[in-house]
């Protein structure tokens, strides 16, 4: 194609494009966000100490473990009575060895690995909370509506919390240094759901919220023993059990509505963390470790109005008097006919 055929279609172009961002920002805009949680573990670094140099043994770490991304919308499989997972999975080690991107089926939650990162992000809009709306009328139906919806994603290798931990094996003469960041959020806001309602002739509404944006990474070596004390890391106890857990729960306590005016929730938390392992042993030592993310919303609604059905009023019955059939006024017509020819004959015998 020649410079003086492109040229003209530059403008065209541009042009396109601006109403392309221009749609795709009404769009957003018409849409907007009442949840969302997010996550993310970052500079995730594993620094390997030879604590025995002359030995002839490099150090080393190896994980030997079974890792899941799932979501919170598992299917649920009768014939084996079994939830199918709907995630990617990896082996032997910590996060993917590829970076991925994962989108969940409902397209509400994403989940972002590279080799020393994760990101997972959850959120739920108007359109996906909202239930189809009608104007008031007067058969007094579609006076409430309500909804619910669930969503959410995670990343696990092991569960720390039920103690399914997976195994590493760190070299001999070897220290490890765990360092790494971890952020999370969570967020709710009633504004356009209050907007939508208010419109619709919805004066009483609740948006009752349940969501979480934590995590725990567990690593333990030379554990000798279980317990269910509290701050315990899942009922470990040994010589070397270190980690971090952290937790934005909300535990189902939030309410958004027209009742106390409330219209949005916020909470948010970061930490950087750092943890020693050491094997002074002349041989490989073998512990056990757990890393789960998980971000989610779980959102009801419940919205009601006025109803403008007004019942019928009960009124006394009415009387109406009977009307005479064709018959009777007929048979009433001959008395008359006889009475007047009764007359008659009186008056001329008279």
């Amino acid at each position: 194609m020649s410079h003086l055929v492109r040229t003209p279609l530059r403008p065209a172009m541009l042009a396109c494009a601006i109403a392309l961002c221009c749609h795709a920002n009404v769009q957003a805009a018409a849409d907007p966000l009442v949840a969302q949680a997010s996550l993310s573990l970052s500079g995730l670094s594993f620094q390997l100490i030879d604590l025995t140099p002359n030995d002839g043994i490099a150090p080393s770490l190896s994980f030997q473990t079974q890792g899941m991304i799932d979501t919170w919308n598992s299917a649920y499989d009768e014939a084996t009575d079994s939830y199918i997972h709907l995630g990617p999975q990896f082996q032997n080690s910590l996060l993917p060895s590829s970076p991925l991107t994962h989108v969940t089926p409902d397209g509400m939650s994403t989940l972002t690995t590279t080799s020393n990162s994760a990101t997972l992000q959850s959120q739920v809009t108007v359109s996906q909370i909202l239930p189809s709306l009608t104007p008031p009328n007067t058969e007094g139906v579609d006076d409430y509506v309500s909804n619910w919806t669930t969503t959410g994603t995670d990343l696990t290798v092991g569960n720390a919390f039920p103690g399914e931990f997976q195994q590493f094996t760190l070299g001999a003469g070897t220290a490890l240094v765990v360092r790494g960041s971890l952020s999370g959020s969570y967020s709710v806001d009633g504004t356009a759901i209050q907007a939508e309602l208010a419109a619709n002739g919805y004066t009483d509404w609740s948006l009752y919220h349940t969501g979480r944006s934590d995590a725990a990474f567990i690593m333990a070596a030379q554990v000798h023993d279980l317990t269910s004390e509290p701050g315990s890391f899942a009922g470990l106890i040994g010589n070397q059990v270190n980690g971090i857990v952290t937790s934005l729960y909300n535990d189902g306590a939030n309410y958004l509505g027209s009742a106390d005016g409330e219209l949005t929730l916020h909470a948010a938390a970061s930490k950087d963390f750092e943890f020693t392992l050491t094997n002074l042993g002349s041989t490989d030592m073998t512990g056990v470790m757990a890393l789960n993310l998980t971000v989610g919303s779980d959102l009801s609604l419940y919205a009601s109005r006025p109803s403008l059905w007004t019942p019928p009023i009960d009124l006394p019955p009415i009387d109406v008097p009977a009307i005479p059939e064709p018959s009777t006024y007929a048979l009433m017509g001959l008395g008359l006919v006889g009475i007047a020819a009764v007359a008659r004959r009186r008056r001329h015998t008279a």
